[in-house]
């Protein structure tokens, strides 16, 4: 029997429809119990943010955020915690996004932080099992470097992933600085890949991944809702037309995940959840 396509959305972002920090996992967890009682969504992409992280605070940089500042503010939770407070509302998940500071620690010549990376990496995959997901989505190497040693990357999540045989360890492609390769070129060489439409629309890559249907383990949609309609995030092509490909992809992977940006606390809650049905027209 085939598997059903399912329809999910990332976590990360839905507590800016209450008007709070990123990094609120109760405010986040509201929004999650507010969507299941909705039935507009088959379950969620939980995003393991490094602001929760008791022992490290985040190596990335975003223009929006001090992330020095945002740790300092975020209360702390183990994986286990989550896992326990995930099972206690009975939420389905459908993926876990790792720590996005793996590919940065993965990348460092400083060999505690890519001992610190493998960690990072073991702990998403123990976590996704924990809560039955089948798919744990990866940023693998540092998208500011110009020189990356793949192979090496490569070694270290196929030998941790292993371990974990009913989690698809699922490579997302990300940008690179690499001069003489593209997300794409980097990403088909894995088992699993994440479908990120955003980065694949940068490089006018969406297409090439019709190549890889059989890899594929997720799908990522990140735009933004206004007016009755979405919006792609930083895009220059019209979300109808990526949105036709990511279905059609949808076939492949029976996973796709909304990954709503902006600010859309100003969004009616009956809209929003119009808005998000409009993914399965």
């Amino acid at each position: 029997m085939a598997q059903t396509k399912q329809l999910s959305v990332s976590s990360a972002p839905l507590t800016s429809y209450l008007n709070k920090p990123y990094y609120d996992l109760k405010a986040t967890v509201y929004i999650m119990k507010m969507l299941a009682e909705e039935h507009v969504v088959d379950g969620f992409e939980f995003q393991l943010l490094a602001e929760w992280n008791p022992n490290y605070p985040p190596l990335d940089k975003d223009t929006r955020y001090d992330r020095q500042l945002e740790w300092e503010n975020s209360r702390k939770y183990t994986e286990e915690q989550i896992a326990d407070l995930l099972g206690g509302y009975g939420f389905t998940i459908l993926s876990v996004h790792a720590n996005r500071d793996i590919g940065i620690c993965l990348c460092s010549t400083d060999e505690k932080l890519r001992k610190r990376g493998r960690e990072l990496i073991e702990r998403a995959l123990v976590l996704t099992e924990r809560l039955s997901a089948p798919v744990c989505v990866f940023h693998l190497w540092d998208t500011w470097l110009a020189e990356i040693d793949f192979e090496a990357i490569k070694r270290d999540i196929t030998s941790l992933a292993s371990e974990h045989p009913e989690v698809k360890a699922s490579v997302e492609n990300l940008p690179t600085y690499i001069t003489d390769t593209t997300p794409f070129e980097i990403v088909r060489k894995y088992e699993w890949v994440t479908l990120d439409t955003k980065w694949a629309d940068m490089y006018d890559e969406l297409d090439k991944f019709d190549t890889i249907k059989e890899k594929l383990a997720n799908i990522h949609v990140s735009g933004t809702y206004r007016g009755g309609r979405w919006l792609l995030t930083d895009s220059h092509v019209k979300f109808e037309q990526t949105l036709v490909k990511a279905r059609e992809l949808w076939e492949a992977s029976r996973l796709l995940t909304i990954e709503p940006s902006g600010e859309f606390n100003d969004v009616k809650w009956k809209n929003l959840v119009a808005g998000i049905r409009l993914f399965r027209e």
